[in-house]
């Protein structure tokens, strides 16, 4: 029996720095300044999982109220709420927004490696 482990995981080209992270700016209608939406993946794991749960949620229900009630201050929700009106408006902005984090995220990739 050998005393070197053999099953241990190399974690080299991982970028695992944590970095200052930029907020998801969004132009207000009519050059009125920008919405910006916190980088919601940064953070204690428990409270992002919470933020994607509430997601997944407001995806599958198409209520989504709650998600951007956590995700987003008080003053940028407002903010939010008066530049897009509308249901769809808001459902596609979020969706907009969603996509680049997604993008940021990278790919799971398909299937096992």
């Amino acid at each position: 029996m050998s005393d070197k482990p053999t099953n241990v995981v190399s974690l080299k080209g991982l970028d695992l720095e944590v970095k200052e992270s930029e907020p998801f700016r969004v132009p207000v209608p009519g050059g009125k300044g920008f919405i910006e939406f916190p980088d919601f993946t940064r953070g204690d794991t428990e409270e992002v999982e919470r933020r994607f749960e509430l997601f997944h949620e407001g995806s599958a229900s198409g209520i989504f109220s709650p998600f951007l009630k956590e995700w987003l201050p008080a003053k940028e929700y407002e903010k939010f709420r008066k530049a897009f009106p509308e249901y769809n408006q808001q459902a596609l902005v979020v969706g907009r927004v969603m996509e680049v984090i997604g993008e940021k995220l990278g790919s799971q990739g398909e299937g096992r490696a």
